[in-house]
């Protein structure tokens, strides 16, 4: 495993790989991201994988771990790919690195569920990951006091729909409004 990788292999949390990589800022920089931790990210058009938003799995010499993205997707929903891929990568991939069970890696769709219609538990934490790597509960609470104290009337009221509250959140953070709207409700600030 390359080093700057390896440096990292023991992170199981978002909010552990942002504090140790100094990325704490909205929206989370995942150029630089992938930069620091020597990961490979390919955006190539495949058309055996347009079915799939992304896959991750080890290079052939297992020295770091490889990325795809699928290049038709828009950009937050990349973003959101990426974050995902590299929550199976902490979560998944490092952990159990020697097994060969994760040797293959992932490959996701865009909606992946057990036959019973509920996620898969992998599935789960890796966008539980993602969230947490895209959307920090600290930055989250910050810039929500921040939006809703600017736009604060003289009733003490916020000026502000929800609808458009949750809007421009998403924008700050470069993700969707429904991953916003998730997360906002999870952290219980809506």
């Amino acid at each position: 495993m390359r080093e700057t990788l390896k440096q990292y292999a023991h992170v199981r949390n978002a909010s552990e790989l942002l504090s140790l990589t100094g990325l704490d800022m909205a929206p989370i920089n995942l150029t630089e991201l992938v930069r620091i931790l020597d990961v490979e990210v390919s955006y190539d058009f495949d058309f055996d994988r347009m079915g799939y938003s992304g896959r991750i799995s080890w290079t052939k010499a297992r020295d770091t771990a490889e990325i795809w993205i699928n290049p038709m997707d828009g950009e937050n929903r990349q973003r959101f790919t990426l974050s995902h891929e590299l929550g199976h990568l902490f979560r998944h991939m490092l952990p159990d690195y020697e097994d060969a069970e994760w040797a293959e890696g992932f490959s996701d769709k865009p909606i992946q569920f057990n036959r019973d219609g509920t996620a898969s538990s992998v599935e789960t934490e890796a966008n539980k990951f993602a969230a947490q790597l895209l959307m920090p509960s600290h930055l989250i609470r910050h810039h929500a006091s921040e939006l809703a104290g600017e736009h604060r009337n003289s009733n003490g009221k916020i000026g502000l729909s929800r609808e458009t509250f949750i809007t421009r959140m998403a924008g700050t953070f470069a993700v969707s409004s429904k991953a916003m709207e998730i997360r906002l409700r999870n952290l219980r600030v809506i």
